[in-house]
């Protein structure tokens, strides 16, 4: 007698904008591992040996129609222009780009009943602050690119916005590390270690005390980038279950602050070396002092498990090291 065997469970499949940019694709990695079917969209040419389908496509509002084909369950959205000083330069592109084309998806999300929209915005949505940030604190975006992030956020909170069932607002901290490709992530701790390995002076920014003339140097949150993409695969994993409010907003961020001094003191016991450096004015569109409260992440996703700074700064000296 032949024995009946299970029906195998229904594979999710999620649309990931943006899906082959340096979170992107770790991203698009981690719901992979997952057993998530994983469709990448990015105007960026095709990633080698992955086994997820990729569409190279620029999203604009004429061909967003064509996203209709893939028959997606939820959306994680990461397309977006993410530069603070060319957002000040070109505020209307930022707008265009990061409000305009996300209003346009999430429109095609509610007419195509999708089940779930999970947006990655940006801890730059708030404002300098010696505590540490929860998600209710004021928002009050320093540069047109934390405008455009928060404005769209806006929209997705908005009471007029009752679909799709699922709506995740992620506001990462600052993303270091090196994702599954070996790519870092250009942020403070590569130009350090870059500057490093040239042996060149390094910039460092840094706010002048009108009190007494001293200099304080930016403190940040810095977040591996594992560890983000970790925390929205937990995220995607609770939406599928349909475990989560309707409407839920949470940072992705550790709740330890680093100065940018810590970092280059990191820096130079990870290499061996000291680093040349010379001291410029914080631009005035930059956060002096950003540290996140997990409360939020912690009680809801239940993601506890960080990688330590040191860590993060050894994996991307090793690919600096090794790409020289």
């Amino acid at each position: 007698m032949k024995v009946p065997t299970a029906t195998s469970p229904r594979k999710y499949r999620w649309l990931v904008t943006g899906g082959r940019g340096f979170l992107g694709s770790e991203v698009c990695h981690k719901l992979n591992s997952m057993q998530v079917e994983v469709i990448s969209v990015d105007k960026k040419p095709m990633q080698p040996n992955v086994s997820w389908e990729q569409v190279v496509m620029e999203i604009t509002s004429t061909n967003i129609s064509q996203l209709n084909e893939f028959h997606f369950d939820g959306i994680v959205h990461l397309a977006a222009l993410k530069s603070v000083q060319e957002s000040v330069l070109f505020p209307e592109i930022y707008h265009s780009n990061n409000v305009e084309l996300s209003e346009a998806l999430l429109a095609m999300s509610i007419e195509n009943e999708i089940q779930s929209f999970i947006f990655v915005s940006s801890a730059s949505v708030y404002k300098s602050s010696e505590n540490a940030i929860s998600e209710e604190n004021d928002l009050e975006p320093l540069s047109p690119y934390g405008q455009s992030k928060l404005e769209f956020e806006k929209k997705l909170l908005s009471p007029e916005i009752v679909t799709p069932q699922n709506i995740v607002i992620v506001r990462p901290f600052n993303i270091v590390g090196c994702n599954y490709l070996g790519e870092p992530s250009n942020s403070v701790i590569t130009k350090v270690l870059k500057s490093i390995s040239q042996g060149v002076s390094f910039n460092q920014n840094s706010r002048k005390s009108h009190k007494d003339n001293t200099y304080m140097s930016p403190i940040r949150d810095y977040i591996d980038v594992s560890d983000v993409s970790e925390i929205i695969g937990e995220i995607v994993s609770k939406c599928q279950k349909m475990i989560l409010e309707s409407k839920i907003t949470v940072n992705a961020c550790t709740g330890i602050g680093h100065s940018v001094e810590e970092v280059i003191r990191k820096a130079e016991q990870c290499s061996g070396k000291i680093l040349k450096k010379s001291i410029n004015e914080l631009d005035s569109k930059e956060i002096l002092i950003s540290i996140g409260s997990t409360s939020i992440l912690r009680k809801t996703i239940e993601f506890e498990k960080f990688r330590e700074l040191e860590q993060s700064i050894a994996n991307e000296w090793r690919v600096i090291i090794n790409a020289k």
